[in-house]
């Protein structure tokens, strides 16, 4: 009469599917691509540069080409990854790597205005490719990591 699915369903196994449906954004993304890193590293220097060494017209336009490409590398994004994650809602197991990649990039833009007033904006520009290049390579371990760790947790393995 009842297939052995619905008399499996337990209100212990609704609870478990419904944890797994509003983490699901958060553990099942495609993987990054190598050249993201780069490119987006690339993309912060080239922003640095425009504000700290070009100037009137010719800023104007690279900071415009820069809001469009990142626009549109946003809307490609999203579409790749199908639903965005809510940071407000994140899973506990992600919330020490989001407090670090706030903490990391705050300290890294400071440092890259502290660089572009004192060293100049080619030094400020090349340290934002490393820290950003960089930085975003360690969050992706980092989300892995929170990723592995939901998984098991709404599996029931720990």
């Amino acid at each position: 009469m009842f297939s052995t699915m619905e008399s499996d369903f337990t209100p212990r196994r609704a609870l478990a599917e419904a944890e797994r449906g509003a983490v699901a954004t958060w553990i099942d993304y495609p993987p990054t691509r190598w050249w993201y890193y780069p490119a987006a590293g690339a993309w912060a220097c080239a922003l640095v540069l425009a504000v700290t060494e070009l100037h009137g017209l010719w800023s104007a336009a690279a900071l415009l080409a820069l809001v469009a490409v990142a626009l549109i590398a946003q809307v490609r994004y999203r579409r790749v990854r199908g639903a965005w994650p809510d940071v407000a809602g994140a899973p506990a197991e992600f919330k020490p790597a989001i407090r670090a990649y706030l903490i990391g990039a705050a300290v890294l833009t400071a440092t890259i205005a502290l660089l572009a007033v004192f060293a100049g904006g080619v030094v400020a520009a090349a340290v934002t490719f490393v820290g950003v290049t960089g930085g975003l390579l360690w969050y992706e371990k980092a989300y892995e990591h929170a990723a592995a760790r939901t998984r098991r947790r709404v599996e029931g393995e720990g």
